[in-house]
């Protein structure tokens, strides 16, 4: 009997120790991950309070979110300057000590757990109920932290569903939820997460967007260069924009993958990102296909660069500038392993046909510090492939909006007019005669009597589409007679090579003249 009252001592000392010693890691724990969310730009937080009790601990956390000062352009194109601004919310939480919680949301596994609801604070709750109405629904977040047995903190981030009725303008706006998970170690050397966006719509008068479902997930870890490697995938499946029972836009399966990795001391990444159709204007474009890649940059100077970037994000100007200069010096270094652009495959269809194209430069091995010297053994070409009549398109487009702007004799006239320095009787006048003027009037100068000419007869839309095609047609000979075009079936094909400091166009070496025409 007492060695089983003893074994009972033991078990609870055992376990109400482990209580403890769990609240002590959870916090450590919290504390680091404060950490690394400040050391991202315009986000900070801060631990006000942290009662740490036996079972459970309790904390107030302030958020606070700096968004700078930024320049926006209205639909007339006249830029207006919006100031910064700053948001402070206040988080208290609870937290549960493991090894076995019960929580109020039920019961779960680990070191410690937290859950907490954010509402609008009562200032920001009161401009809510000034903007919109009372049908609309406030929206809330509901945050949870799970530190497992592995000491690896989950958070996890819930959007619930809103939606948001202006007083003024009729425009409205539905969220239909999102849910964020962050997984990161204790070391912060490790980082997975997913975010899924269920979806959301707005309305304004007769226009309607829709946004489909939006799932992205990441999985990244710490080199000991201090560099983040590894995979990470968007994918937008839809997004639709209707003007009363028409269809104005149209965007469907819009993917992105990006990897990264350190082989031999030389880093590298992958860029693909593909789109299966746009529909916009009444034309439908796509699918489409990017795939970019850099290799053998030096990992090493790279971090060190990264550095200096994380200084310019978070220090004084004077800092930013003094990291710039740290920084310039140690560019041709980081290219100094051979370094390599690629762009294995670039395609998109177009109403017209289908445009095709790739890109490789390759730098040279070793420390070469003279430009000059770089460009003599650079290596690169490139091959482009654009259907004839998307060409045709192009150079008849751009003489039309040439054709188009007003002379600048015409612009000096307005000009003067709004000036109040020419008259509209003189500005209407035909061209005068310096030599008749004079003999009519031996006292006036040529150089006073002469009148300013009289502005050309604006040109009709028949007359402008004319001498467009004209040009663009001239101008496209002009093109393929020198070389830079050179025609395949329905197709122009241009190759691009460098060598030896030497560009070359279509097999010929390329100067000035060549365009010329």
């Amino acid at each position: 009997m007492k060695k089983f009252t003893g074994l009972v001592v033991i078990l609870a000392v055992l376990i109400l120790g482990g209580y403890y010693v769990m609240g002590l890691v959870t916090e450590r724990t919290l504390k680091k991950d404060v950490n690394m969310i400040n050391q991202s730009s315009g986000l900070h937080v801060e631990i006000q309070e942290y009662h740490r009790g036996w079972f459970s601990s309790t904390a107030k956390f302030n958020w606070r979110l700096h968004i700078p000062e930024r320049i926006v352009k209205n639909k007339d194109g006249q830029s207006t300057t919006t100031p910064a601004q700053d948001y402070a919310i206040d988080m208290p939480l609870t937290i549960y000590h493991g090894p076995i919680i019960f929580a109020d949301s039920g019961v779960q596994l680990g070191l410690g757990y937290a859950y907490t609801d954010l509402t609008l604070p009562q200032t920001y709750a009161e401009q809510f109920s000034a903007v919109f109405t009372p049908e609309s629904t406030k929206p809330k977040m509901d945050v949870s932290i799970l530190v497992n047995y592995l000491n690896r903190s989950r958070l996890r981030i819930n959007l619930p569903q809103f939606k948001l009725i202006a007083k003024e303008g009729n425009g409205q706006f539905e969220w239909f939820g999102m849910t964020n998970d962050l997984t990161v170690s204790s070391n912060l050397n490790s980082i997975e997460g997913d975010l899924t966006i269920d979806g959301m719509s707005f309305l304004k008068d007769d226009v309607k967007g829709t946004v489909g479902k939006i799932y992205s997930e990441y999985d990244l870890h710490q080199t000991k260069e201090g560099l983040y490697l590894g995979d990470a995938n968007l994918s937008f499946p839809s997004l639709v924009v209707m003007d009363k029972n028409q269809k104005v836009f149209e965007l469907e399966q819009f993917d992105v993958h990006t990897s990264s990795d350190i082989d031999g001391g030389l880093f590298s990444s992958d860029f693909k990102t593909s789109l299966d159709k746009i529909i916009a204007n009444g034309k439908t474009y796509g699918p489409g296909l990017l795939k970019v890649s850099i290799k053998n940059l030096d990992a090493q100077v790279l971090s060190q660069i990264n550095m200096q970037v994380n200084k310019m994000q978070q220090g004084t100007e004077q800092e930013r500038q003094q990291a710039l200069m740290n920084m310039l010096p140690e560019l041709p270094k980081l290219f100094s392993k051979g370094a390599e652009f690629k762009i294995s495959e670039a395609s998109f269809v177009v109403p017209e046909g289908k445009i095709e194209g790739d890109l490789l430069v390759a730098l040279p091995k070793g420390d070469i510090t003279n430009p000059f010297e770089l460009i003599q053994k650079v290596v690169g070409e490139a091959k482009v492939k654009i259907p004839t009549i998307v060409v045709k398109n192009l150079m008849l487009a751009s003489a039309k909006q040439q054709l188009s702007q007003p002379s600048l004799q015409q612009a000096m006239v307005d000009q003067m007019k709004n000036d109040n320095k020419v008259p509209d009787a003189v500005a209407a006048a035909k061209p005068v005669d310096p030599q008749a003027a004079a003999t009519k009037d031996d006292n006036v100068a040529p150089a006073t009597a002469t009148a300013i000419p009289a502005p050309a007869k604006p040109a009709t839309p028949q007359e402008i589409e004319q001498k467009a095609k004209a040009q663009a047609d001239e101008r496209l000979a002009g093109l393929i007679h020198a070389g830079l075009l050179v025609q395949k079936g329905d197709d122009y094909v241009i190759e691009f090579k460098l060598a030896e400091g030497q560009l070359s166009v279509n097999g010929q070496p390329y100067n000035s003249a060549m365009t010329k025409f």
